[in-house]
Formats: C-alpha cells, structure tokens, sequence
C-alpha cells in the first residue's frame, strides 16, 4: 500500500473513532465541562505555535536538499525547540499556579505537551526519506492509546482533567515510536549536533513562519476563548463542540502536504517546468477535494449533532453549518503554504494572517454579543476568507498561486488520472 493509501485510511479509521470519542466526550461531560477542556486545550496549542518556533517546514526541506547534513539541521532545529518549549512550559506553570486559575490544572496538564516539541524533528527526518507510512502508523499508535485512555475514563467516571491527559499522552507516545523508528534505522539523537549559525539561519528565515503560524493558531482558537468570556462555559461547550467536528476533516490537506512538499522542492530544483505543472494539479486538487467535503459536511451536520450529542447540542448544528465551510479557505491556506515554503517568499502568509486575525477580533467583538456560537462561526468564515483567498489577490506571489491554481483546474481531468504520479516520489535523473 502506497505512502498516500496507508495514511488516508488510518485517518479515516481515526476521524471514525474520533467523532465517536467526542460524542460520547460530550454527553458525559455536558456543554460546560467540555468548553472548559476544549478552550485550555486552545490555550496550549497556541503555545504549542510559539515553541514550533517556525520549523515545520524548513528543515524538512534542508532534509531534502542537503541529506549529507542531517546531524546540524536535526541538531539545531531540535534543540532550539526543546529550549523554547520548557521555557514556555515553566512560565505556563508559574502564571497558571500563582493566578489560581480555576482551569490551571487543564492547562498543565496539557501544557506537558510543550515539551514534546523538539522530537517532531525525528518526524521531519522521515519525512524527508519518504518514509511517511512510519510516522503516520506511529501518530495511529499514538490515537489509539488517547482512545484507549479516554474509554477509561468514562468507565471510571473520571473528572474532567482526566480527558487532558488522554490529549498529552498521545503526543509522547507517538514521539516515542517514530523514535523507535528512526533508531532503527541507524538514526541517533546523541548524534544531532547543534550549530549556532544554522541555527540562526534558520531563525532568520522562519520568524515569517513563526508569526504566520501563531496568527493562524490564534485565530482558529480565539474565538472559542471569546465565547466563553464574553457568553459563558455553555456557549463555549456547543461552540467547541461544533469546532471538534468541522476540524476533522483538515488532516486532508494536511496529509497531502505532507507527501507532496518534498517532491515539489525536488522538482523546483531541477524541473522547472514539470514543476509548476504539478504544483497546479496539487492546488487545484485542493480546491475541489475542499469544496466536496465542506458541501458534505454541512449537509448532514444535522444528523451528526443529534448521533453525537441529542438535544443537548441542538445549538451546535447552525454553528457547525458554518463552520463547515471554512475548510475550503483552510485548506486553501495549507496548499498555499507549500507554495510559499518551496519559493521561500512566507512573508505573504505572515501579513495575510495579520490581516485576517484583525478583521476576526473586530467580528467576535459585534457579533458573539448578538448571535453567540453562530457569530463567532460567521466570523471565522469571514476571517479565513479574506486571509487565505482575498489576500492572495493582492500580493504578487500570492497572484500567481491563483493562476496556477487556474491552470490546475483547467488540466483536472488530466491530473485524476495522473494523481499516481503526483504522490509518488520524483526519480532523479542521472
């Protein structure tokens, strides 16, 4: 089974499983309880954004172009993560013990994820050997176990901080395996060198990712946070609700970005031509597999809210409606994402999510008083619309994604058929 074939189906059987975790997650806990552990759980993976620092991509492309130098690149990038992340972790433990926050221990609990951070670059490694199927097996592993820990705690009747360390243990367990993994493959961490002016290379570079990263983190959770300051834990519980069920689609996008970044960079540097061909195929394949899910998404939001949660929820379903279309921007931006990595000019995405994040604040702010969860959806909507298409628009780079994603669309016919190809790693010429 192909790289593509293998990760498509375990995250098939893992959105399967998943929405019946957070059914069962919701009629347990009730809209309260579960907006109280979905909102802290928002808090972390922003902080989780600022400790990334920026690196999700780069070094999987220096990977790529530069495999003799795997030590310093793995070195640098790991221990600059690892650094960060206790350090953010430490302050989160202080402000969160010395303000008595009623959610702290959410957050810390949570928050141990932060240092996990680093070991993402074993993830990077493998990835860039196009060795995909192992990390995607390992993330599986590391669901299951979640899976596994959150039944346990709905048969123990366990309080709410129990489903946090359900969320923290899948993060450690699925380093551990792609650990595993990389070690036998004659990989070794105490190998990993740091080199201080790779390291601010990569610095230099990645500031744009970084804020393009925390921008975008922060307006897919802002508005969960607002709801529950500015409506209550009730609201913030149906919002969030709706949030689980309109994210699960996104490991689409995330999933073929994954695969075809690598074979892009390769093709930049050698096939030029061949290059912009299949970049459009993978934009406008990104478009059409957007537009079909969000369509399914909300066509039968209905039915999933009253599965998942029964009446409780009823208020979920509207939010969820809209939700459902944010995905054709979301997976817009990731595509766009790639683009920009490979023709290193991420500074178009850093004042796109600027932008989009003041136009979402200003929204929240006059319409979560007005309509609640449906005004907060409205305004993610609008937000993500404006930062991942209308920008595009205006900024030279981003103008030329829209052609080739036009030319892409033109060729769609063509491109199904070669969709083989196109997730199949690039064969180097002699």
């Amino acid at each position: 089974m192909g790289a593509f074939s293998l990760a498509l189906t375990l995250r098939l059987a893992r959105m399967v499983l998943n929405l019946g975790m957070v059914g069962l997650l919701g009629r347990y806990l009730g809209d309260e309880q579960i907006g109280r552990l979905f909102v802290a759980q928002g808090v972390v993976l922003i902080l989780m954004g600022v400790c990334e620092l920026g690196l999700a991509r780069i070094p999987t492309r220096d990977h790529v172009s530069y495999r003799d130098q795997e030590s310093s690149i793995a070195g640098s990038a790991f221990l600059s993560r690892t650094m960060v992340g206790l350090l953010v972790f430490v302050c989160l433990c202080g402000v969160a013990w010395l303000r008595s926050w009623e959610d702290r221990w959410l957050l810390l609990i949570f928050g141990l994820a932060l240092l996990t951070n680093g070991f993402v670059e074993m993830s990077s490694i493998m990835t860039a050997r196009n060795r995909i199927k192992e990390v995607v097996v390992a993330q599986f592993g590391g669901f299951l176990l979640s899976v596994a820990l959150t039944l346990s705690g709905l048969f123990m009747r366990a309080p709410v901080e129990w489903f946090a360390v359900s969320f923290t243990a899948e993060q450690w367990f699925t380093h551990f395996v792609v650990w595993l993994r990389y070690h036998s493959t004659g990989g070794r961490l105490l190998q990993w060198r740091w080199q201080g002016a790779r390291a601010m290379t990569f610095l230099k570079e990645s500031w744009q990712e970084l804020a393009s990263t925390l921008a975008l983190l922060t307006f897919s959770r802002i508005d969960s946070l607002m709801v529950k300051v500015m409506s209550g834990d009730g609201d913030a519980g149906q919002y969030a609700a709706a949030v689980r069920v309109a994210e699960i689609p996104t490991f689409i996008p995330l999933l073929l970005a994954s695969i075809v970044l690598p074979r892009l960079v390769d093709l930049r540097d050698r096939e030029r031509e061949r290059y912009d061909r299949r970049l459009g195929d993978y934009l406008a394949l990104s478009l059409v597999l957007s537009v079909v899910v969000s369509a399914g998404v909300m066509v039968t939001a209905p039915y999933v809210v009253a599965v998942l949660w029964g009446e409780k929820f009823a208020a979920s379903v509207g939010i969820l409606q809209i939700l459902a279309w944010t995905f054709v921007p979301y997976a817009l931006g990731i595509a766009r994402s790639q683009y920009l990595t490979a023709e290193r000019r991420l500074w178009v995405n850093t004042l796109s999510l600027v932008i989009a994040l003041a136009v979402q604040y200003v929204l929240n702010l006059l319409w979560i008083p007005k309509w609640g969860g449906n005004g907060a959806a409205m305004s993610v909507l609008t937000a993500w619309a404006v930062g991942w298409i209308a920008t595009s628009l205006m900024f030279e780079p981003g103008r030329r994604f829209v052609a080739l994603q036009w030319q892409g669309l033109w060729h769609l016919p063509t491109m199904l058929k070669e969709l083989r190809t196109l997730t199949q790693p690039a064969v180097r010429a002699n």
